[in-house]
């Protein structure tokens, strides 16, 4: 998908890869083994809901003053890589790993993005630029 802007949008995938350019107020990708990437435009707020059974989620999101990020983030076994400078709400960890950060102006920001990402084996990885 390129340059989507959707107000519902859902993907699945059993093995494969989901790769995707947009804007949703709701998006849901999913696959069983594979990648699910993502690269969010940032100009309409929404919840993205990611998740690989086996694999690895990619988010890119972008670096503006106007654009918020909240990160919902679990692997059982994997890591958890987000921007070093999101404050980070909550972490644990025993037989997995949840975090919850955010950008430091999400509660200002005019376009709030929420991501909820899950990945059971595999990492979760999110970039901003």
């Amino acid at each position: 998908l390129r340059d989507v802007t959707a107000s519902t949008l859902n993907a699945t995938a059993t093995t494969g890869e989901i790769e995707a350019v947009l804007d949703a107020e709701r998006a849901s990708f999913s696959v069983t083994t594979g990648e699910v990437n993502v690269r969010i435009i940032g100009s309409v707020s929404g919840e993205y809901v990611l998740s690989a059974t086996t694999g690895e989620v990619n988010v890119e999101v972008p670096d503006k003053p106007d654009v918020g990020v909240r990160l919902v983030a679990t692997s059982t076994l994997g890591d958890i890589d987000y921007p070093g400078h999101w404050v980070t709400e909550m972490e644990r960890g025993r037989v997995s790993t949840t975090v919850v950060a955010r950008t430091p102006n999400f509660d200002e920001a005019q376009v709030k993005i929420t991501l909820r990402a899950k990945v059971t084996t595999g990492d979760v990885e999110v970039t901003q630029g």
